[in-house]
């Protein structure tokens, strides 16, 4: 006498025809219906699955799963086969807009651009001070040249009147050789702090572009001195103009990336990406619960 499969009769029914359990959409179908329905496409259909009214389906992606995970590549499938019996899709191509990139965007402005812009200020503090320091011991070191040499260009003079050749050439020689040596040391410590200083900007510019040492040069920070003085009759004579510290190839340094500039742009990018993922998995997660209730 025929009787209504259960769940258990049906996995029974399986195990003994394939060797396993009936999965999900197997056990959907069946039960309920009358034992000998089953048994007759088992026997009609010897291999693979059996379905409605004993047709074989092919393998699917599915058939290489188990457990668990074949549970849900099937409930999966279910649901997605019910969604297109009823017309409904989900859309692959999840389109963002111009004004929702340009607030991806800004949220990643706000994310990244505080960290580089500390960073900008330490090194642009480093940077200055470094300058500073170098330009203030040349200074320092020409007032103490200009002391010593005062002192000694008046012993000289000194020397030579209580020897009576206050007028001599060889007074004149002295002096000469004595102005030359300062104003050999001057000059020898202009060129030094030149290029330091050239050396430091390239290094900042290297970092923070061509754009960063504008910047500076555009806020007016002291970071200039005087020419040179020059040396003669006892004291050194100051001269009036000057220029910046480090002069530098505008052909290069006006179109320098640095290297903090150009990791700056890769996280901003980068950044904005993984928003706009977010957002398109956001979206299709909710496409998908909206069609699923």
């Amino acid at each position: 006498m025929a009787s209504a499969l259960s769940p258990r009769a049906i996995n029974a029914l399986y195990f003994q025809a394939f060797g396993r359990n009936a999965n999900r959409k197997e056990m959907l179908y069946w039960q309920g219906k009358q034992d000998t329905s089953l048994r007759t496409a088992l026997e009609k259909t010897p291999s693979s699955k059996t379905y409605q009214g004993g047709k074989k389906e092919e393998g699917s992606a599915g058939d290489q799963l188990t457990g668990t995970y074949k549970d849900l590549y099937e409930q999966m499938k279910d649901m997605l086969d019910e969604m297109k019996k009823r017309g409904q899709i989900l859309n692959p191509n999840i389109e963002i807009t111009e004004a929702q990139t340009a607030e991806f965007m800004k949220i990643a402005e706000s994310e990244v651009n505080p960290y580089y812009e500390t960073q900008f200020k330490l090194a642009r503090e480093g940077f200055l001070s470094s300058l500073g320091y170098d330009r203030d011991s040349v200074l320092r070191n020409e007032a103490d040249l200009e002391r010593k040499y005062g002192k000694a260009f008046k012993g000289l003079g000194e020397q030579a009147a209580e020897s009576g050749f206050a007028q001599s050439g060889m007074r004149q020689k002295q002096e000469t050789e004595l102005t030359d040596t300062v104003q050999r040391s001057i000059f020898e410590g202009r060129n030094a702090l030149e290029s330091r200083s050239n050396e430091l900007a390239r290094a900042f510019g290297q970092s923070y572009g061509g754009s960063g040492l504008r910047n500076i040069q555009a806020e007016g920070l002291g970071l200039s001195i005087s020419n040179a003085p020059r040396v003669g009759d006892g004291s050194l004579v100051r001269q009036s103009q000057g220029g910046g510290l480090y002069s530098l190839d505008p052909n290069i340094y006006d179109a320098l990336k640095g290297s903090q500039e150009f990791q700056q742009t890769k996280d901003l990018s980068t950044r904005t990406s993984e928003l706009e993922s977010a957002f398109r998995t956001r979206e299709a997660n909710e496409q998908l619960r909206n069609l699923y209730i």
